[in-house]
């Protein structure tokens, strides 16, 4: 347990504090090209075109990454079949991409059509460099993983902020997501120390597809659970500024889950070499608490300042996002703390409960995206139909998250989240109060000093107080770390 511990916690460091470099460079980037473009327009076009493509993408995905990473005795016949089958559905894909999208979108958009195709090389570039990521993680050198993807996002600002400057438009911003993923991709292998093998095994391939390909179905649920928002606001009410409206509101969230999906790189791989439930129980706990300590802070500064963050962050033809900026906030906040239910489920490899719970959030978003648009517009037209949604969405993407922490976990883990949340919790809640109480006191959210000032303070009372409340345990987990 102690080696365990003390190489988890190590990971842990080496993550969080790449994670936080990274998610700030690239939410850094993607608020400089929404400055750049100006209006949600430009915002709206891109976030549908890489809709449409990381559809295809998700095909290609077959569980490949998580099957090297549980497999106990991996073999080179494991990862080049892994590689050489994911590889080729890529390319597969690609080729469609590039083939059906002329067509595609000369109906939707025309002017879509140069960065539509030239986005179509991340298909492959994106899933080529998946086994060796893998590989490095099996290992738990998330120094090495991290670093590759940082690098990445780094080759991203480079590529798409000076050909936005230079008038690229939506281009520029697809452009630079294929570099990204190309230097990503390439540097998880260079890292790795290993070189893809073009060789196929059925024996190798029957475990791989029966473990990964719940997965394969599960990832499609949850892509349409996210995603489906976007296509319906594209085709109900065909108008690119409330889509980019929607889509800001969507993505500055994701930023907190990029956090929760490196750590994850983390826990992923602890879960699997835990020698019992017992152990699986304690990491479960430790990371659930901390997660949503994480992620209760900047949900507090959104629930208390939304319209600050909108008016500082964004141009000001996106303050009709602050609303729906606040709702999905709050939905990311909820899955990052409940979702190592999910992790729990593929280490004990029970991935079908997995297929079914997105299967059941995806019967419930489709509801809810239908009533939102309906009644949403009914009260105020299509900025109301972007705030409906957005309840919609949160309302049945967390109704089944309970369905999966409150039956299916159960049934493998005792495990009781009220208590490991509870700390978090309050913390937050004190530090939502603070916000609410400098607005009653009659804060000005536009004035950047006053926005910034108070945004300070809440940091500054969130930290201190949840370090004088948790010190004991945080103590006692460093002494454990390293014993």
């Amino acid at each position: 347990m102690a080696s365990l511990m003390r190489r988890t916690v190590a990971g842990l460091g080496k993550t969080a504090s790449l994670t936080v470099v990274k998610s700030a460079l690239d939410a850094g980037i993607f608020i400089a090209l929404v400055w750049i473009f100006g209006g949600p327009e430009a915002l709206g076009k891109f976030g549908f075109v890489f809709v449409l493509i990381e559809l295809f993408h998700r095909l290609s995905n077959f569980g490949g990454h998580r099957h090297l990473i549980q497999r106990r005795d991996l073999s080179r016949d494991d990862v080049s079949t892994v590689a050489v089958t994911e590889g080729a559905a890529a390319l597969l894909w690609t080729v469609v991409w590039i083939v059906a999208s002329p067509a595609l979108f000369r109906w939707l958009d025309p002017t879509l059509l140069p960065g539509a195709q030239l986005v179509g090389i991340w298909l492959l570039t994106e899933r080529i460099g998946q086994p060796a990521r893998a590989l490095l993680e099996r290992e738990m050198c998330f120094g090495r993983s991290n670093g590759a993807m940082l690098c990445g996002t780094v080759a991203l600002g480079l590529v798409a902020v000076p050909l936005a400057l230079a008038g690229w438009g939506v281009e520029a911003w697809l452009a630079g997501k294929v570099a990204q993923s190309a230097a990503t991709s390439l540097l998880f292998w260079v890292f790795a120390g290993a070189r893809p093998r073009f060789t196929w095994s059925r024996a190798a391939a029957k475990p791989f597809l029966r473990f990964g390909l719940p997965l394969t179905a599960a990832e499609l649920l949850q892509f349409f659970n996210s995603q489906c928002p976007i296509l319906v606001l594209r085709f109900v009410l065909d108008d690119w500024s409330v889509i980019g409206l929607y889509y800001a509101a969507y993505r500055l969230p994701e930023y907190l889950s990029q956090l929760q999906a490196l750590v994850s790189t983390v826990v992923y791989p602890a879960f699997t070499r835990t020698r019992d439930d017992a152990q699986l129980l304690e990491g479960f706990r430790l990371v659930t608490k901390y997660s949503a300590a994480v992620v209760a802070l900047p949900f507090a500064i959104v629930l208390a300042l939304g319209l600050g963050v909108t008016a500082h962050l964004l141009p000001a033809g996106y303050r009709d996002a602050t609303l729906p900026l606040q709702i999905l906030t709050g939905l990311v906040a909820f899955r990052m703390t409940t979702v190592n239910w999910h992790h729990v489920h593929i280490a004990k490899r029970i991935t079908w409960v997995i297929t079914w719970i997105a299967g059941v959030n995806a019967i419930g978003v489709v509801v809810g995206i239908l009533l939102g648009v309906r009644i949403g517009m009914a009260e105020g037209g299509d900025r109301g139909a972007i705030v409906g949604v957005a309840i919609g969405v949160a309302v049945a993407s967390i109704a089944a998250l309970l369905l999966a922490v409150n039956v299916y976990l159960k049934r493998l883990l005792p495990v009781r989240f009220l208590p490991l949340i509870a700390l978090p919790c309050v913390v937050g809640a004190v530090t939502c109060a603070l916000g609410l109480g400098l607005r009653a006191a009659g804060l000005d959210q536009t004035s950047a000093t006053q926005f910034w000032t108070a945004v300070a303070a809440m940091t500054i009372l969130y930290v201190l107080l949840g370090l004088a409340l948790d010190r004991r345990a945080l103590r006692d987990l460093w002494k454990r770390a390293r014993a």
